[in-house]
């Protein structure tokens, strides 16, 4: 009966130790993303710098991929190409 409830008590704790594992694994993996979402956002602004403080500088972030996929050079060629982003 001990033998049996220590084998119930090490599984408990191996459960626990393996849980606790994937929580911290999980968080590592979230610092990486947010981390790059940071990057990311951080480049989509410098490349609609010369749009900031016009409306074409929202327009210019939401199709930053669509602007640089297409060879745009900055914003105001992105809204060239684009059209639809108006003050550039």
């Amino acid at each position: 009966m001990q033998k049996t409830n220590q084998m119930i008590f090490v599984i408990v704790l191996l459960v626990i130790l393996a849980t606790s594992c994937m929580v911290e694994a999980s968080a590592i993996e979230r610092a990486k993303r947010d981390s790059l979402i940071q990057r990311l956002v951080k480049r989509q602004g410098d490349f609609c710098t010369p749009c900031a403080g016009t409306q074409c500088y929202f327009c210019c972030i939401a199709g930053y991929a669509d602007c640089v996929n297409n060879g745009a050079s900055d914003c105001a060629d992105c809204a060239n190409r684009f059209g639809g982003c108006s003050g550039c």
